[in-house]
């Protein structure tokens, strides 16, 4: 019973480590796909916005990759925290 409760939660673990890697990548992409969109929610606080939206959107994608492996999750967890 101990070795089943154990895959299913390496599975649920590797299930939601999949699906928020997707989401940080898919919306990392939209930055430059649409960047306008993401100009448009910019505070104004903040001069550079195109510069603003293309950097968080390459830290989106970098850490959504970096957290699918192991070896390099704790990396990209500590990207997306810091984008956060």
């Amino acid at each position: 019973m101990l070795s089943l409760e154990n895959s299913l939660i390496k599975n649920y673990k590797s299930i939601t480590i999949l699906a928020m890697s997707l989401m940080y990548v898919f919306i990392g992409a939209k930055h430059f796909t649409d960047p306008q969109y993401f100009i448009n929610i910019t505070p104004p606080q903040i001069e550079y916005k195109s510069f603003a939206v293309y950097f968080t959107g390459a830290l989106e994608v970098l850490g959504g990759l970096l957290i699918l492996t192991k070896k390099t999750r704790k990396a990209g967890a500590y990207t997306l925290v810091f984008l956060l």
